[in-house]
C-alpha cells in the first residue's frame, strides 16, 4: 500500500468556463488549483469545497487540498444566493425531506439561538448534514449551516472542559 499524496478532484460551476477533473497532490493550495483551471479571482462570487449541496464555503483559497477534498465548486458574483433573515414560517417541509426523520427547523432555530442543549435534546448530532432542509425551505433559512455551526460549538465547549 501507498499513502495517499494525491488525489483527483473535480472543479467545476459557473465560475469557469469549462469542468474538470484534476489530479492534485494533497497540501496544494485552493488557490493553485483555481489558477490551473483557469479562474479569474475578478469573477468569483464564492468558492465550495465540496458540492453544490454538502459542500462549505470557504472564505480564503488559501486552505490546502486534503485527502477529504472531493471538489471545488466555484459560484460566480450572479449565481451566490444570499440568504434573508426570514421567519420559519413551519411549513413542516423540512421535516418531510429529512432522511434522518429529524426536525430541522427546531435543531436550527436552537443553533441559531445558542441554545445548545435543547439542540442535542432533539438530535442536533443525527443530522447527516444533507442539506436537504436547507434546499427546500421557502423563506431560504440556512438549516444546515446553523446545524454545523451547533454541532462545532458543543464540540469547542466540551474540549474546553
Amino acid at each position: 500500500k501507498k499513502p495517499v499524496i494525491e488525489r483527483f478532484i473535480t472543479v467545476a460551476g459557473g465560475g469557469l468556463s469549462k469542468s474538470k477533473n484534476v489530479l492534485v497532490r494533497i497540501g496544494t493550495p485552493i488557490k493553485e488549483v483555481l489558477d490551473y483551471c483557469g479562474v479569474s479571482a475578478s469573477g468569483v462570487g464564492k468558492v465550495i469545497i465540496g458540492g453544490p449541496m454538502m459542500g462549505i464555503a470557504i472564505h480564503t483559497s488559501d486552505m490546502p487540498v486534503t485527502k477529504e477534498t472531493t471538489g471545488i465548486f466555484v459560484q460566480n458574483e450572479s449565481e451566490v444566493v444570499e440568504f434573508p433573515s426570514g421567519v420559519c414560517i413551519k411549513c413542516g417541509l423540512c421535516i418531510d425531506i429529512c432522511p434522518m426523520k429529524l426536525m430541522p427547523f427546531l435543531i436550527s432555530g436552537f443553533s441559531e439561538a445558542g441554545e445548545y442543549a435543547m439542540a442535542e435534546k432533539n438530535d442536533i448530532h443525527g443530522c447527516n448534514e444533507c442539506g436537504c432542509c436547507s434546499y427546500v425551505c421557502p423563506v431560504l433559512i440556512p438549516m444546515v449551516h446553523w446545524i454545523k455551526f451547533g454541532k462545532s460549538e458543543i464540540r469547542a465547549q466540551r474540549s474546553s472542559e
